[in-house]
């Protein structure tokens, strides 16, 4: 019994060593791309939101740079986010529990998402979404070692120009950036349309009478079972509030509106933002 209770000790610590080696390997691998986003962003190009700035928008988009409190204030060039949530794979799957961070290079529009989720005491996977030069890449590895996604592709690259489009909603100010234009749809919708790299992607912004976000929505390209189609992705959002000095959404989900039922994939929530 000594020797068997020995040889466990020994595989769960290797276990253990492996475990911790995979998981240094891949947030390392991310620190990296983190530490090349962050630097190329420079000085930034000291754009203020100005009520002559503000003025082209469309109605409800000025209303909405007034109530977040962005007007007056910089534009920034790096943002920070940390986040948690519940996420899970399929509308028949259990939620997971998760916990991620984000960096935004809004010169350039690019990010990097990095999460970990427990399916059970047992197992785990590490993530990471990025959009970088116009080009977007999705990775997942269980036990932050086995691959088991790794998108990229012209779907990809859409899919992660309407992420950093629709969470602009955390970074107000970025909607004077020249590379994204606005249609004003009517008094509480506008059209937003990204361009990066000869890509070009729309979404809508909803908002309520008082100027806050309600809902973003685009068409966008789900990859599922080795198939790829356009759907319609929805966000809506539920509760506001002012962090770092700018109201923003802070609570929501991520909905894919399939013709067979809602899928609610994603039930976030907004733990901490910082501007530079």
């Amino acid at each position: 019994m000594g020797k068997a209770l020995r040889i466990l000790a020994a595989v769960i610590a290797l276990m253990l060593m492996l475990a911790w080696l995979a998981s240094y390997s891949f947030n390392s691998m991310v620190d990296d791309e983190i530490s090349m986003l962050t630097s190329t962003a420079g000085t930034g190009d000291s754009l203020f939101i100005s009520e002559s700035a503000i003025q082209p928008l469309p109605y409800p988009v000025q209303k909405w740079m007034h109530r977040s409190g962005v007007v007056g204030k910089k534009v920034p060039t790096i943002v920070y986010l940390t986040q948690k949530g519940l996420l899970r794979t399929g509308a028949d799957r259990k939620w997971m529990p998760a916990e991620a961070e984000q960096y935004f290079n809004t010169a350039t529009p690019s990010f990097i998402w990095k999460v970990h989720a427990r399916m059970n005491f047992f197992v785990g996977f590490a993530g990471r979404d990025k959009l970088e030069d116009g080009h977007g890449n999705m990775l997942i590895k269980l036990f932050a070692a086995i691959p088991v996604v790794n998108a990229s592709g012209p779907a990809t690259d859409q899919g992660a120009l309407l992420r950093y489009l629709g969470e602009m909603c955390w970074f107000p100010a970025v909607a004077i950036r020249p590379y994204i234009s606005w249609k004003e749809i009517d008094e509480n919708s506008a059209e937003a349309t990204i361009t990066q790299n000869g890509i070009q992607c729309s979404g809508i912004f909803r908002f309520n009478r008082d100027g806050d976000i309600i809902s973003f929505e685009a068409n966008r390209y789900m990859q599922q079972d080795g198939n790829t189609s356009l759907q319609k992705w929805y966000i809506p959002i539920k509760e506001w509030k002012t962090i770092s000095g700018v109201r923003l959404p802070v609570r929501g989900d991520v909905i894919w509106k399939l013709p067979g039922g809602d899928f609610n994939y994603f039930q976030w929530e907004i733990t901490g933002i910082s501007y530079q």
